[in-house]
């Protein structure tokens, strides 16, 4: 069997050279025989096209590289396959190194292309649902931890030990000085 964006002309005399053939059948499927074994062949920048089920092809052709978006909306269903693709090509890249994938850096690109469209569509308060506070905090300075905060709601569960323990030493002493009057 082979996937590719398109059966080379190449690919074609190759197998011819051997005494095989292969033959376009329409819609991106060719067939043909090789050493007595039955060739498959998808051009999935034409399979992709032929009906609703075949759409996932896309992500297998050239055009997916220059436009990741043309994939979307994706059903839950496909949401799990096209994830479990791109796990597929981090597993193959960590594998074999970046140099054994060609177009890695741009399957990488288009991936989160369709990621980055798919989390605008989900509402905020769903997608933060799925992470605990302190992940939902995490790479939040402590002025954004607290912008939207009146200073009662800043202040509360704390301690009046630890408020005081927060007030630099020169303020403690010029508050207690006013306090004096």
């Amino acid at each position: 069997m082979v996937i590719a964006d398109r059966i080379p002309s190449g690919f074609i005399r190759q197998i011819e050279r051997h005494r095989g053939s292969v033959a376009p059948l329409g819609g991106g499927l060719w067939r043909g025989e090789l050493n007595g074994l039955l060739l498959h062949g998808v051009e999935t920048r034409e399979a992709c096209w032929q009906s609703p089920t075949e759409r996932m092809l896309y992500t297998f052709s050239r055009d997916y590289l220059k436009g990741a978006g043309q994939i979307l909306p994706l059903d839950p269903e496909e949401t799990r396959v096209y994830n479990a693709l791109y796990q597929q090509v981090e597993q193959f890249r960590r594998q074999r190194g970046t140099m054994a994938m060609k177009d890695y850096e741009l399957a990488r690109q288009s991936y989160q292309e369709v990621l980055d469209q798919m989390l605008a569509q989900v509402p905020p308060e769903q997608v933060l649902s799925r992470y605990t506070p302190g992940q939902r905090l995490d790479g939040l300075t402590p002025g954004q931890r607290l912008d939207g905060l009146t200073p009662g709601q800043r202040l509360d569960g704390l301690t009046p030990e630890e408020i005081l323990r927060a007030i630099p030493p020169e303020m403690r002493e010029l508050l207690a000085k006013k306090l004096d009057r």
